[in-house]
């Protein structure tokens, strides 16, 4: 925690991601659009500090609550952060449902948090990697290429891409070692 002027920023990335001030907003936004509606269910799209100010009003509420993970929860931002956390703790022991969208997310998710394990389920990404396939022209040259796309994090592991090209590179001709960013 830094202390500035009376604020207490949460540091968790290198990045402020929320005031005291930004959050007391936050918590009336939240419980205005909840008390606002007569809702049955609500999914957590995104886990983050604002899981929290749902979590208190589903007490109140009583609407059933969903959550998903898409792996930066657990696989970079809690190791960051204790108060982060305890906020995804929190979501886990208190949602009815969890959705990971990997077989490898749902195994780390129970990890986690064991007690969880009967109500997080899979739900892989709505991408059908055959059709992807089938849809693409084939190369217009024979020569070979390497391609990354992802996030620039290490889970991601672009670190492997470019060592695999170098080593592939050191066998083949020159001309087609060239790696474009962008």
């Amino acid at each position: 925690f830094q202390a500035e002027d009376g604020i207490r920023d949460i540091i968790v990335t290198g990045v402020q991601t929320c005031a005291l001030r930004s959050q007391v907003r936050a918590a009336r936004r939240h419980r205005a659009l909840l008390h606002g509606g007569d809702f049955d269910a609500v999914c957590l799209a995104r886990i983050d500090e604002s899981a929290r100010h749902v979590l208190r009003e589903r007490r109140e509420l009583g609407f059933r609550l969903s959550a998903y993970l898409h792996g930066g929860e657990l696989r970079v931002l809690q190791q960051r952060s204790q108060h982060f956390r305890s906020i995804l703790r929190w979501v886990l022991r208190d949602a009815d449902a969890i959705v990971a969208v990997s077989a490898d997310l749902r195994r780390e998710a129970i990890r986690f948090a064991p007690e969880a394990a009967e109500k997080i389920v899979l739900l892989p990404n709505g991408i059908d990697v055959e059709a992807v396939r089938r849809a693409v022209a084939p190369p217009t040259t024979e020569r070979p290429y390497a391609l990354f796309a992802g996030r620039l994090e290490r889970v991601k592991n672009p670190v492997f891409v470019f060592e695999a090209f170098a080593r592939i590179a050191a066998y083949m001709s020159a001309p087609w070692a060239r790696m474009r960013s962008g």
